[in-house]
């Protein structure tokens, strides 16, 4: 078994998904970042808000969690798209 990659970004080429507990309400919270099939759990949810996007009016969460000892934003809009930061910098979009 091979140790997480130690970086801050994914590098060119790198598939990363996101897993997420699933309850009546659909994808309710995340549970694992995925990078190159190697599974991340999330440690920690920190903070979850309903957040609004003033452009287009349209709302979703934002959750700040705790992975692999560093912590990350997850934003999921009404469509399902997900975009995952880490301090002011994207490092994945999931159309």
């Amino acid at each position: 078994m091979s140790s997480p990659k130690n970086r801050e970004t994914p590098g060119p080429g790198e598939k990363i998904r996101v897993s997420f507990y699933s309850g009546y309400k659909g994808e309710e919270t995340p549970r694992a970042l995925f990078i190159d099939g190697q599974e991340h759990p999330i440690e920690e949810i920190l903070e979850r808000r309903r957040v609004a996007d003033i452009a287009s009016g349209e709302t979703g969460d934002l959750f700040i969690c705790k992975v692999a000892g560093k912590t990350v934003k997850i934003k999921i809009d009404q469509s399902g798209h997900c975009e995952i930061s880490q301090s002011s910098r994207t490092f994945f979009r999931r159309s």
